[in-house]
């Protein structure tokens, strides 16, 4: 509940119009979130109307699973 509460949160940062208005067609919202993230973030954006095919997983070191910056960096 709390990774779905944060991605709302998110959603109400980037795009406040849509708690009202709902998604407009010029909105392209993209999420970007460490490939080894728990499955409920990518459910968080489908709840919040975003699409889960929207989350971009970021490489990690295995380790750690710190996400790489490099990584990140070269996606956005």
């Amino acid at each position: 509940m709390s990774n779905m509460m944060a991605v709302l949160c998110a959603r109400q940062l980037a795009f406040p119009h849509v708690r009202l208005e709902g998604w407009k067609p010029e909105d392209r919202p993209v999420a970007f979130t460490p490939i080894q993230s728990h499955y409920s973030i990518a459910r968080g954006a489908m709840v919040c109307g975003m699409g889960m095919n929207q989350m971009r997983g970021v490489p990690c070191d295995r380790l750690t699973g710190r996400m790489s910056v490099e990584a990140l960096e070269e996606m956005i």
